[in-house]
């Protein structure tokens, strides 16, 4: 019987120290578990595995800290993102410049929380312009080889000068490390390494003296009505000693019109020198600026939709596009167009266009140098307001005394311009006649019709007012 007692006495103990043992496992799993609650998750990943919702927009300018994310976690859980140093986000205004993070940031997001963080960024398009404002950014990718070991050590070492932006720059086009100098030796060295190995050419004294950098960013633009076909033209910004400083576009085909080319020019020279920035065909300077420090994008306006009506007596060869009160080609919309005899509509769609503010432009459909038709476009507010599509219904009705083989039914203006045909080149018969009408104008509420039905010859044979309002 005591042995037995015994026995089970071993057992009980044996049982409560595995229960023990069992508790104290748990216990560990927990403190770790609260401790590393997630894999931290690179926001490109938790991006892509739809974790995080991510907003970002720019601060102004390209280098520092430029870019303004807001990140939330769209989960029930418990998230650590990590914002890699080569981290690319690609700007949604496509001649400005895209940036490139170059400090690592960890997030830490409980679930359904948003946290916003500033990103320390530099630019990696050096012929794009700065970034506005407010612009906004899309999480694109992560930098590779040479460019992401750059952004790496510059993230590690603190690297955020301007000596670090020219040897990004350095990377990406490739020309040379003459840019690459300071007053920190250590960076230089370091800096000038990796470019070095990026291009295959040598550091050299040059980047060694020590010197202060900075560099001067510039964002501007050059505005050109090009007056006939422009077939291999180059853009090209020069020093003010005739000396190619960047060749920004090459073999440029333009039909006539208005152009603006927007870019950004970066240089480490002193912040009052001066560039020439011209657009040439074959030596000819079509157009030309010079760019400082003070220069700026002028804004633009918006075009509207337009249409024209209009009727044309015999066949012609037109070109149709927007133009200025000057009679200037600003929009080219079709050039040799064959119009035939008759009644057409043409529309101009593209309200994305932009072009310079405080002018008046038309539609016009241009026979050489005669007008044919032309229609105002309504950019003010309360004129295209006022002067908003109206449309009319009604009946026309006549009796005939005879018939006609070539009857025309028109809606003229005041100005006697035809509006709209309702048909043409129709045969009639006499007798009693009734035709619905329906047609759209924009000459005003109070503006007045007349409703014509003539002949083979142009005579009106009957007529009817139509009155505004």
């Amino acid at each position: 019987m005591s042995f037995l007692f015994t026995s089970s006495l071993i057992l009980l103990l044996r049982i409560k120290r595995l229960i023990y043992f069992l508790l104290f496992l748990v216990l560990c799993k927990q403190v770790s578990w609260a401790k590393n609650p997630l894999e931290t998750l690179n926001i490109l990943d938790a991006a892509k595995q739809k974790l995080v919702s991510v907003k970002v927009r720019g601060k102004g300018g390209y280098n520092g800290q430029c870019l303004n994310l807001e990140i939330k976690n769209i989960t029930n859980k418990q998230l650590t993102i990590k914002v890699l140093a080569g981290t690319i986000f690609d700007n949604t205004e496509e001649w400005q410049q895209d940036l490139m993070v170059v400090e690592e940031q960890v997030i830490a997001l409980r679930p359904q929380n948003t946290d916003l963080k500033s990103l320390q960024t530099v630019c990696i398009q050096p012929s794009n312009g700065s970034p506005a404002k407010g612009v906004s950014f899309l999480l694109w990718k992560l930098a590779e080889g040479h460019l992401l070991k750059l952004a790496q050590l510059m993230s590690e070492k603190k690297y955020f000068n301007s000596m670090a932006q020219s040897a990004i720059w350095a990377i990406i086009n490739g020309n040379g490390l003459e840019n690459i100098y300071g007053e920190d030796s250590l960076m230089v060295k370091e800096l000038c390494a990796i470019v070095s190995e990026a291009t295959g050419q040598p550091c050299t004294s040059n980047n060694y003296k020590m010197r202060p950098h900075q560099i001067t960013s510039i964002s501007t633009s050059l505005d050109v009505l090009v007056p006939d076909y422009v077939k291999n033209a180059n853009l090209t910004l020069y020093r003010r000693n005739g000396q190619v400083f960047r060749q920004h576009s090459t073999g440029l085909a333009l039909p006539p019109g208005f152009y603006r080319f927007k870019m950004g020019v970066n240089h480490t020279l002193s912040d009052t020198s001066t560039f020439y920035l011209r657009l040439e065909e074959n030596g000819r300077i079509i157009s030309e600026k010079i760019v400082s420090k003070q220069d700026s994008v002028p804004e633009l306006q918006k075009m509207k939709e337009t249409s024209l009506t209009y009727d044309i007596d015999n066949e012609v060869e037109a070109r149709i596009g927007i133009y200025d009160e000057n009679d200037n080609l600003y929009i080219m919309l079709a050039d040799k167009k064959l119009l035939k005899k008759g009644f057409h509509k043409s529309e101009f769609l593209d309200a994305k266009r932009e072009l310079p503010l405080n002018k008046n432009y038309y539609f016009k459909v241009k026979n050489k140098e005669k007008t044919l038709a032309q229609q105002k476009v309504l950019l003010d507010r309360d004129e295209a307001k006022k002067y908003a599509p109206i449309t009319k219904r009604g009946t026309f009705a006549c009796k005939l005394e005879q018939d006609i083989t070539k009857a025309k039914l028109a809606v003229y203006d005041s100005e006697d311009n035809i509006v709209w045909v309702i048909f043409a080149d129709s045969k009639l018969y006499k007798g009693g006649k009734s035709f619905s009408y329906v047609f759209q104008h924009q000459q005003g509420s109070e503006a007045n019709f007349v409703i014509k039905l003539t002949d083979e010859k142009g005579n009106v044979v009957a007529s009817q007012e139509i009155k505004g309002k």
